[in-house]
């Protein structure tokens, strides 16, 4: 149900977070839409899903 809901959103997008890895010493940005509530972790679930 909520795929259907991603799928039919006219999405705004806003950064919801920022990790940094110190590491690395690179800086990673999430996304996510006000509206319905997708964020980067949804896909990112959803690609391992498929793979």
């Amino acid at each position: 149900m909520k795929l259907d809901e991603y799928s039919d959103c006219d999405h705004i997008w806003v950064r919801i977070f920022e990790e940094y890895d110190s590491w690395e010493d690179r800086s990673y940005h999430s996304c996510g839409c006000i509206k319905c509530g997708l964020d980067q972790r949804v896909l990112d679930e959803e690609e391992k899903y498929y793979d």
